[in-house]
């Protein structure tokens, strides 16, 4: 283990059960990586459990009339992958008043939380072995949002860099 101020080794040793000193050449970081826990991005998170509400609880002056619940059958009808979200009525949307400063301020850190969303809706509105019914987000979000987080963490790069210059560092 090296503390700040010491001489960093260029080999890792590792003390097996026998109590003898195994030499490793370059294994460290490489098998600290392999069993690092996933780092979990809870700012990310909380907001995609509100832009999922924003997407299923929207409605414009018509109460019955939900345009990105729409979108979401017209997407799944013509095989299309993309949403459009219009960014005034997330703004206008008032369990989201947060939501609008934080895709403003971290939009490149939200994004692949806000395409897992959509991802996540269109499998469980559509997919074929379910039948379309109403739920609340949180259920959907509670069974996908580990699976989010862990395709996120792989699609992120900062953050797998941030892990990675950690462990050169040590």
């Amino acid at each position: 283990m090296n503390f700040i101020g010491s001489n960093v080794q260029s080999q890792a040793e590792e003390v097996g059960r026998n109590n003898k000193k195994n030499e490793k050449k370059g294994n460290r970081k490489k098998k600290f990586l392999d069993v690092t826990q996933k780092a979990q991005d809870e700012f990310a998170s909380e907001y995609a459990y509100i832009f999922m509400d924003f997407i299923e609880d929207y409605y414009e002056d018509d109460l019955s009339y939900r345009p990105y619940l729409n979108q979401l059958a017209f997407m799944h009808d013509n095989n299309k992958r993309t949403l459009y979200v219009d960014f005034g009525h997330i703004s206008r949307y008032n369990k989201s008043l947060t939501l609008t400063k934080a895709i403003t301020e971290q939009y490149y850190r939200l994004e692949p939380y806000l395409r897992k969303v959509v991802e996540i809706l269109m499998k469980y509105y559509f997919s074929p072995d379910k039948v379309h019914k109403e739920v609340s987000s949180e259920k959907v979000i509670e069974e996908n949002v580990q699976n989010m987080v862990d395709d996120t963490i792989n699609d992120a790069p900062d953050v797998q860099d941030t892990i990675k210059n950690t462990v050169e560092n040590d």
